[in-house]
């Protein structure tokens, strides 16, 4: 026998528990980072800034696409337990929304 599977023989409730936790908060992540770019355009119309610098554009923009790579990542290293859940799946559709409502932002705002 392996030592993995002689660790997840003898691994109780807390463990898998534990391991479900830190998948969903890496899920979490991924929409934090998403939530960037919205509030980063936000921030850009209540301050009025008239033309914003070249890397904030870029740092905004890129928020959509690293939330939504953070999101497949750590969907794929989530446990089989915690996969088909309602705040996996409520936290995925928040984090593809803040993805899309970035690029949308990006373009109604002449950002690009």
């Amino acid at each position: 026998m392996s030592p993995d599977k002689d660790y997840q023989k003898f691994a109780d409730d807390a463990v898998h528990t534990r391991a479900l936790e830190d998948g969903i908060s890496r899920l979490r992540m991924a929409l934090f980072v998403a939530a960037l770019g919205p509030l980063g355009i936000g921030a850009i119309r209540l301050f009025n800034v008239q033309q914003p610098a070249a890397w904030m554009k870029y740092g905004i923009l890129g928020t959509a696409p690293v939330g939504f790579l953070l999101l497949l990542i750590n969907f794929v290293r989530m446990p089989a337990a915690g996969k088909f859940g309602k705040i996996t799946f409520v936290t995925a559709a928040l984090t593809i929304a803040a993805c899309a409502g970035t690029l949308f932002l990006t373009r109604h705002f002449s950002l690009r």
